[in-house]
Formats: structure tokens, C-alpha cells, sequence
């Protein structure tokens, strides 16, 4: 039986160069009713003293709560590395402004890539801090209904499919307090790379049902340029009709959320709105297996 729980959703730094108010507005005008809390929205808050930027998040969420709209996703900021003590400090108050705004599944790199370091060098030399790290959110967390969803990204320590993903968690006592973060076009880009291959459909049934965030996004294969489903000429597409019955079939209840920084780069707000009612519409199309059985694919 197919699973339609999931949301339509847009990384919210789509309207990046607006406040936040203003961009869950422009959210609700294009039809859309749940984003993913960016980067854009969380960094100069955090510059504030801590019961200042808990005060702004809490207006955050009950502006979003009269409006009636969806922030249950955010992407906690960058920071490499993912070690030391600097990071763990703004990790954690990151947690804790997002919890405030009412975001359950919190989006976390686990982030130490370095240069010239194959990915079996990589998890050699930090695999041991990164469990240890992930503990210490764990422990911060305490009881909270949070989930640190941990994305598969480029290079980076082994975190490129499913199963390397579950190390950590397996590592962590399978707290389930971690989960995963697919990231389409991260996953399409990593194809090739010192042998990982694996197709969307295949990092879901190989998940363990740990997904809880989803990034939809595609690429040529080259270049991570985070496009809409479909767009690229060259290299290999995502399998969207494998990923799309995976899902259905997975059980997955979060937000289908469209990550396209691609897409705005210096693009006019009225050219912007123009992409999300086309993001809306490629979200019911896309999302309907009877699209890919139509014999026009």
C-alpha cells in the first residue's frame, strides 16, 4: 500500500534574503505549508545572548503556529570541522533554537573531511571522535523529542550510503535519537566515487527504517548543483520512479522537501515564486507512481 503522509516542502533559503516572517508568507501565497529551517534564518540569531535568540525563536514558532504552518525540519548550521569544543557549543544551542521553533528532525553533517584523504584514511582517522561527538548530542538532547538526522554527503568520512550511515548509529547503542537524511543529489553525485554506488531506492530499503529528513535534488552527476528533479542533461539522473515507489513502500511520514539552492541564485523574487508553483506541481506529479506508468516517460 502506498504511504502519502509526507509533506510537500521547501528548504526555506529559497527566500533566504528575506526575514524569516516574511519568507512564511511568501511560502503560504505560492501554496506551500512546511519548509526546512535553513542556515539563512539561524545565524545571526545565534550571535544573540542565549535567552534573547530562545525569545526570538519562540516568536518564530508562533508566528509559523497562528499561520498554521510546518516547521517539524531544519538543517543545523556548518561547521567543520565537526570536532572541537567551539563547534559542540553552537551545535547545541543550534538544538536548542530549533526545538524552540518546534523542529523535531534536525539535519547534522557529520563533518570532517580533509584534503587528500581517501574516505578509508578518513574514517581511520576521526570515526572514533565522530561516535564520540554524536554521544555528547545525544546526551544533550536528554528526553526531548528530537532526531539528529545525519546526511549522506560527498567525501565526508564515510557517510555516503545508507549502511555506512548506520555504523554511527549502531555505534551510538542505536539511540534513537539519530536517524538519516537522504540527500538525492549527494547520493547521485557519490556514484562513482572509490565505489559507492548505490540508487535512492536502494539507500531507502537499506536504511533500517532510520530515514526521517528527505533533500530532493538533482545533478548531471558532475557537480553538486542541487536542481529540480529532472534537471541536467549530462551523466545519470536519479532513479525517480525506483525512489518514489521505495518511499511509498517505506512508510516514511516526514517532509518531502525540495533543497534547491540552484534554483535562486540571484533569481527575482517573482521569478522565484514562478519555480515554487512549478515545485508544487512537479511535487503531485512526481510523487504519483501512475506518472511513470503513463508510456510517455
Amino acid at each position: 500500500m502506498e504511504n502519502k503522509n509526507y509533506r510537500l516542502s521547501m528548504w526555506g533559503g529559497m527566500y533566504g534574503d528575506l526575514t524569516v516572517y516574511e519568507a512564511i508568507d511568501r511560502f503560504i501565497e505560492n501554496g506551500f505549508f512546511a519548509m526546512e529551517y535553513p542556515e539563512d534564518f539561524t545565524t545571526d540569531y545565534l550571535k544573540l545572548p542565549r535567552e534573547e535568540f530562545l525569545a526570538e525563536a519562540q516568536k518564530i514558532h508562533d508566528y509559523a503556529a497562528i499561520r498554521h504552518f510546518e516547521i517539524s525540519q531544519g538543517h543545523l548550521v556548518f561547521k567543520h570541522p565537526f570536532l572541537g569544543d567551539e563547534p559542540l557549543k553552537l551545535l547545541k544551542d543550534n538544538i536548542d533554537f530549533l526545538y524552540t521553533i518546534g523542529v523535531k528532525n534536525m539535519v547534522l553533517h557529520v563533518s570532517c573531511y580533509e584534503r587528500g584523504l581517501s574516505l578509508k584514511e578518513l574514517r581511520e582517522k576521526y570515526y572514533s571522535a565522530q561516535v564520540s561527538r554524536l554521544k555528547e548530542l545525544i546526551e544533550h538532547i536528554g528526553d526531548r523529542d528530537i532526531v539528529l538526522c545525519l546526511e549522506n554527503v560527498l567525501q565526508n568520512a564515510n557517510t555516503e550510503k545508507s549502511e555506512l550511515i548506520l555504523d554511527y548509529i549502531r555505534d551510538c547503542d542505536n539511540s534513537p535519537k539519530l536517524g538519516i537524511c537522504l540527500d538525492t543529489g549527494h547520493l547521485n553525485r557519490s556514484n562513482g566515487l572509490e565505489h559507492i554506488s548505490q540508487t535512492p531506492a536502494e539507500f531507502i530499503e537499506n536504511s533500517d527504517g532510520r530515514i526521517k529528513a528527505l533533500h530532493i535534488n538533482s545533478n548531471t552527476g558532475k557537480v553538486d548543483q542541487h536542481l529540480f528533479p529532472y534537471s541536467g542533461k549530462e551523466g545519470v539522473l536519479p532513479d525517480w520512479e525506483g525512489f518514489i515507489k521505495a518511499l511509498n513502500k517505506s512508510g516514511y511520514s516526514g517532509l518531502f522537501s525540495f533543497e534547491v539552492p540552484g534554483e535562486n541564485k540571484q533569481v527575482p523574487l517573482k521569478i522565484r515564486d514562478l519555480k515554487m508553483r512549478y515545485a508544487k506541481e512537479l511535487f503531485v506529479l512526481l510523487t504519483d507512481e501512475q506518472t511513470f506508468n503513463a508510456g510517455d516517460k
